[in-house]
């Protein structure tokens, strides 16, 4: 919700600013806004250009590779289907499953080998597939979106953006998951006691604010987790390619992949056995 603030924030004082303008221009001329014909039209293509460079900025995301785009076609082990708002992969795991939000402007399907990978293991997985690649235009239906899963044990997860639209539903519907994964990410509020927390992030990561993470662990729950992974980068979590002021990772895609499925799937069997 907050990154949507900021957008309309940012869009109301363009069209502030604008309507200033023309009309200061028109007071420097002699006459009053009400005999500016060109006012309204200023405000008018300003309000245009704001929207079309925002439409430039959205459609540019980065985009699954072709191990994602494999690992989202069903196998022998995983059935992967359309789902609402997203893709559901389906494994032999039966009690518990896993919503999972992507980061700001990547592809939901670059996250399909994590998703498809964690299915294999017994977490079942939905992957949300918010408009415009951007996570907290998904936030209003992600009640909904959970609401339908008839699992035992439901747990939210996101990376980057995507884990902090992930911890707001959670700290606003604490009886709608039993824990919360962040992937390079951080909340914004408050974690309720009772959430099983697991942050991960990899110590190549230049995207992650780490001043900002560090003032949000005082939004964990007392239990949380925590892993962090040698050599792994902001991107690693998901396979699109390379991420603009991301640091190198010293680790391949498929190990950081490797070590994040471990410790999901071992935070789920420890919900189970504590149910």
């Amino acid at each position: 919700m907050i990154y949507l603030i900021a957008l309309c924030t940012t869009l109301l004082a363009f069209l502030w600013a604008s309507w200033r303008i023309v009309g200061w221009a028109a007071r420097h001329r002699g006459h009053g806004l009400r005999k500016g014909p060109h006012a309204l039209l200023a405000v008018c293509v300003t309000t245009l250009l704001v929207l079309g460079a925002a439409a430039m900025w959205l459609s540019r995301s980065y985009e699954g590779d072709a191990t994602a785009r494999q690992a989202l076609s069903s196998d022998g082990l995983v059935a992967v289907t359309p789902d609402e708002g997203g893709y559901l992969f389906d494994g032999p795991g039966e009690s518990t499953a896993l919503v999972f939000l992507p980061g700001a402007k990547v592809q939901s399907e670059a996250y399909a080998p994590l998703m498809h990978d964690l299915a294999v293991s017994g977490v079942d997985c939905l992957l949300v597939d918010p408009p415009f690649n951007i996570a907290f235009f998904a936030a209003p239906s992600l009640e909904d979106t959970v609401g339908h899963l008839s699992y035992d044990h439901l747990m939210m997860a996101g990376h980057s953006m995507g884990g902090v639209v992930a911890a707001s539903h959670v700290a606003e519907h604490p009886e709608s998951a039993d824990a919360l994964v962040l992937l390079a990410s951080y909340p914004s509020s408050k974690i309720p006691e009772g959430i099983a927390l697991l942050s991960i992030y990899g110590t190549e990561d230049t995207v992650l604010n780490p001043d900002a993470y560090d003032e949000a662990r005082s939004l964990w729950p007392p239990d949380a987790q925590q892993l962090v992974i040698a050599g792994g980068n902001h991107a690693g979590f998901g396979s699109y390619g390379r991420q603009s002021r991301d640091g190198e990772a010293l680790i391949s895609q498929g190990e950081q992949r490797k070590q994040t499925v471990t410790a999901i799937v071992r935070l789920a069997n420890n919900i189970e056995e504590d149910s």
